[in-house]
């Protein structure tokens, strides 16, 4: 997603990215799927656990040596930002979803920040490459709309898992035909489209596809 994310935007604003960059921009954002699968899912296997926790880490200064041996170093400055303020965000899933009785939407919304940080990485290299920050504002609306629209998608997908485990979500809690989840689906997905330009025709493609995806999904559970 940060890869598709800073292509795409680096292209709309003129400014297509060479592919060892993107590359060590996508490699830099493993170990937050590392680190989330040591927290959500924590292997019995200190190999494995090792594994993730370890390989994530190598992977990411790996991805900044290359960053800042190719003399980006405000697409450095940037996705060191963005991605600590990921962690310290994804820390507090875990004091504000798990074990608790319900969580009211707004009370959700505030916990799965980090997915709208995770969003935003992508994104925000994209304006470093092109010298583009004064977007800055416009594309933390759209990484909010995107990324909360995804991690609704992500809880919906595991709803009876989280249910077993303590995890709690608009879908988790609401259930079937998950009307509510779909409404606030589609009301992220207009903040996100809001905050695009036409011009960004990159951009706005990756949002069709979410787009679709709700709809596709929407559709299959009304018919089952």
């Amino acid at each position: 997603l940060p890869m598709a994310f800073c292509d795409a935007f680096s292209a709309d604003l003129g400014t297509p990215v060479d592919k060892k960059i993107l590359a060590a921009v996508g490699l830099a954002c493993v170990v937050v799927a590392t680190h989330d699968d040591v927290v959500d899912e924590t292997p019995p296997d200190q190999k494995i656990l090792a594994g993730l926790v370890y390989g994530g880490d190598i992977t990411n200064l790996y991805a900044l040596k290359t960053l800042s041996d190719s003399g980006n170093h405000a697409v450095v400055d940037t996705l060191i930002d963005t991605l600590n303020q990921n962690h310290y965000l994804q820390r507090l899933v875990t004091d504000k979803l798990w074990g608790t009785e319900s969580v009211s939407n707004k009370q959700y919304f505030d916990a799965v920040k980090h997915w709208c940080a995770f969003c935003s990485i992508g994104p925000l290299c994209g304006l470093a490459l092109a010298d583009k920050m004064n977007l800055k504002n416009r594309v933390l609306r759209f990484s909010t709309g995107y990324g909360i629209t995804f991690q609704l998608l992500d809880d919906l997908r595991e709803v009876d898992e989280d249910k077993e485990r303590g995890y709690r979500s608009i879908p988790s809690q609401e259930g079937y035909p998950y009307a509510e989840t779909f409404r606030q689906m589609r009301t992220h997905i207009n903040l996100a489209r809001d905050a695009t330009r036409p011009s960004w025709l990159r951009v706005n493609k990756l949002l069709d596809n979410m787009e679709k995806v709700v709809e596709e999904l929407e559709d299959g559970i009304r018919r089952t």
